[in-house]
Order: structure tokens, then sequence, then C-alpha cells
């Protein structure tokens, strides 16, 4: 706790009491009571002027690690000598340990407010003076917190460089251009083009303050490059490609396809699904072990060691493929079993699977009534 906020907090504290013990005899007491009241808004204000954490606390240390690759990030609640601490620690086990030297250049010790640049995101501190309403020994009062937390943000360079590679036209200016490598294609072709560059790298800022804002720039650049382009292929204007798609608040293409009239819509900055940090999926490490030591279901059924259609113990078995379900007539005893299983493969012994490809697979259930007859006989 912040010192200064705790003596505040005390000092108020000792006030309320004080007005509780008056309120036995409220009339009696009228004067000292608004005496009382005046002093608790006057700290209250003074202490509203103080964090409640102290973040420099010499007992108090935190320290946050994250890598990928060969690029890692630290972040260090502390004094800007601890930072030059670790920096120093971190570069001696680095040739000491590992021999490996540190890139000068981008190795650095920044600000936690400034922009820290760490796998094409910008990462932040963001801080904003909050009173949040708490309940403490049965009272309804205010805390002023720190409110201070990491924020991703995108790089304005790496907007720029997206929108100059791609062709769209001049980012500062917000100019568009056609892109003729696509006038050859199809209208369907040309917005999907553009829907799943955009979509492709929004997605991968969706992680980022304002992320659906933070791309309508962009956006506006990248529409007006897709109906200039369209409007180049077609001997047109913008206004007149853009009126054609018009559908509501949308730009949507409708076109003829072998499955009838399908519907293109025109990506939009609101369609992208943006994940906040505090989602719980973002730092589960996947467990792996499902896939690496569990068995699927043929697997299972091979280790069996049993033919699944004369049911003999085997030593060795063989699996029959089939490439698609429909295939299957279900006129044999083994097709009809792979038809009710809704399974493309069956385990066969070597006997019966030569059997089966040459066409003289038996069924089982007359060789079963064979042997009823021999015996009543």
């Amino acid at each position: 706790m912040n010192p200064k906020y705790k003596h505040h907090e005390y000092q108020i504290s000792r006030r309320r009491k004080a007005i509780d013990g008056l309120n036995a005899n409220p009339e009696g007491n009228a004067e000292a009571i608004k005496k009382l009241k005046s002093e608790i808004a006057l700290l209250d204000t003074e202490r509203k002027g103080f964090p409640s954490r102290e973040p420099l606390d010499e007992n108090y240390k935190r320290l946050r690690y994250c890598r990928y690759a060969d690029d890692f990030v630290i972040g260090v609640i502390g004094s800007k000598q601890d930072a030059e601490r670790i920096f120093t620690q971190v570069k001696m086990f680095l040739k000491e340990q590992l021999n490996l030297e540190i890139s000068e250049a981008k190795s650095v010790i920044r600000y936690s407010r400034e922009r820290i640049p760490f796998l094409g995101y910008d990462i932040t501190l963001y801080s904003g003076e909050r009173t949040v309403k708490i309940i403490r020994s049965g009272r309804h009062t205010t805390l002023q917190s720190l409110s201070q937390k990491v924020s991703l943000l995108v790089p304005e360079k790496k907007i720029v460089a997206f929108c100059d590679s791609k062709g769209y036209g001049h980012y500062d200016r917000v100019e568009s251009t056609k892109r003729t490598a696509l006038l050859a294609l199809s209208d369907a072709e040309i917005i999907s083009t553009y829907n799943a560059e955009l979509r492709g790298f929004t997605n991968f800022y969706r992680l980022t303050v304002a992320a659906r804002s933070r791309f309508d720039k962009l956006y506006y650049i990248a529409q007006g490059s897709m109906f200039k382009t369209l409007a180049a292929k077609h001997n047109s204007s913008m206004k007149k490609e853009a009126a054609k798609l018009r559908v509501g608040q949308d730009y949507i293409l409708r076109y003829e396809s072998g499955k009838g009239i399908k519907e293109l819509k025109v990506w939009k900055p609101k369609d992208l699904k943006v994940s906040p940090l505090r989602e719980a999926w973002l730092d589960i490490v996947q467990d792996t072990r499902k896939i690496t030591m569990a068995r699927v279901e043929i697997t299972r059924r091979l280790h069996a060691n049993t033919c699944e259609y004369c049911g003999k113990d085997q030593g060795y078995v063989e699996v029959h493929h089939a490439k698609k379900l429909k295939d299957l007539k279900g006129k044999e005893l083994w097709q009809y079993q792979m038809i009710a299983r809704r399974r493309k493969t069956l385990v066969l012994c070597i006997e019966c699977h030569k059997r089966l490809h040459s066409g003289q697979l038996q069924d089982w259930r007359f060789k079963m009534y064979s042997k009823v007859e021999s015996a009543v006989h």
C-alpha cells in the first residue's frame, strides 16, 4: 500500500467511527457531525491525489518474461537501476553460458509507457486515473486504482508497408490506385483477393486495442482501390461499380455458379473478430499428448489382431480401404458391415483380404448354416 494513501484512509476511518458514535443523538450533535463530514470530504479529495499502491516500493519486485524463438522481452516492476542490472546479467549469461552475442541495436531499456516493438506488435503500458467503488469494513467507499495494464498496438509502419506492398495506394495522402495485375480476373476473384489480403493482415492484429477502428483508413484506401480496379475492368466509374454492389450497409456481389446464385460479401473492419488479451485461450499451452499418445480407432482395431469378418485371432492383419462409402452397394456382407458402421476401413486377415479382392469372399453366415445342417444330419 502507498503510505500516504493509507494514512488518509486511516484518518477518514477514524472520523467515520466518530460519526457512528454521535448518531445516537443526531440532533444534539448536528454541528459536530457536520464538521467531521467536511473533514472527511477534504481528506477524501487529498486521498484521490495518490495511487492506492506504491509501484516503486523497494520491498516489492516483479519480473515478466516472454520468448519466441530468439526474440524475448522482459518486463520489470521496479526502478531503472533494477532494469539495468538485469540487462547486464542477461548479456553475461548469453555470452558466458550460451556463447551468444546480444544485438546491441535491438536490445534497449525503455520506459513502460513507450512503445516497445515485439513480434510485429507494439507493447505499451496504459495508465489512467480510475476510481472504483468497493465495500470495506461493511461500508461503501472508493479506491483510487493504478489501472495500469499492458496493451498491444498496431505499428503504423506495418500498416503503411502492407498498403504499399499490395498496391492499394498512398497511405499518407489517402489516395487509392487501381491494380492492373488483377484486371484479367473475374469480379468474384478480384473481390476475393482483397478480402483474403485484408482478413489475413487484420486477423494477425486482432489482439490490439480498438482493432476494428485502427484499420478504418486502410480499409478506405483498399476499398477505393478495389472499385477503381473493377471500374477499369468494365470501362465504368467507381460510383457505378459501388452502386451495383450496394446492399443496405454492405457491398455484396451476386454471381452464378454451378450450384446456383452465390453471394460474396466485401470484407469490412466490423467483420473482424477481436480477441481481448483477457481471453483464457491465449495463454493455454496445447496438450500434444492427445496427438502423440492417444490411439485412434483404427489403431486399436489393428492392435486387436482379430479379423473383423471371420473373427479369427491372427498374428498379422491388413486393412481394406474404400474411397467412398457411397461406392459400396451393400450386396456383400463385408460391404454391409462397412456401411452399417459408417467406416471406410475393414480389418481383415490375409486370407479374407485376398478372397475379397478376388471376389470369392464367402458369406460367414453360409459357413455357420452349413455347420448347423451337418450337425443335424
